[in-house]
């Protein structure tokens, strides 16, 4: 995807860096509602990297043989049909 820009910053999957247009080494600015009346809370970071997503765009893509992100359970994003299909496998 790109090297990283240091050590520091926030990691975006691919998909959502080309839709916001930034590379790693741009500065974005992040803000986070609790609640539907919140005030936003703002702030600026860095984009510390991009990660490759798997077919499904959900998690990091895996670089054979590694299985490290296909291995994991319970601690990762799920939509109501992959939450269904991990029940019945």
């Amino acid at each position: 995807m790109g090297a990283p820009a240091g050590t520091d910053g926030l990691w975006l999957p691919e998909p959502m860096a080309a839709e916001l247009g930034v590379r790693a080494g741009d500065q974005i600015m992040l803000a986070l509602v609790i609640g539907n009346r919140g005030t936003p809370q703002r702030v600026t970071t860095t984009v510390g990297g991009i990660y490759a997503v798997d077919a499904a765009g959900r998690l990091p893509a895996e670089t054979p043989p590694s299985r490290k992100w296909a291995l994991r359970r319970g601690d990762t994003p799920t939509t109501p049909s992959t939450a269904r299909s991990r029940r019945t496998s």
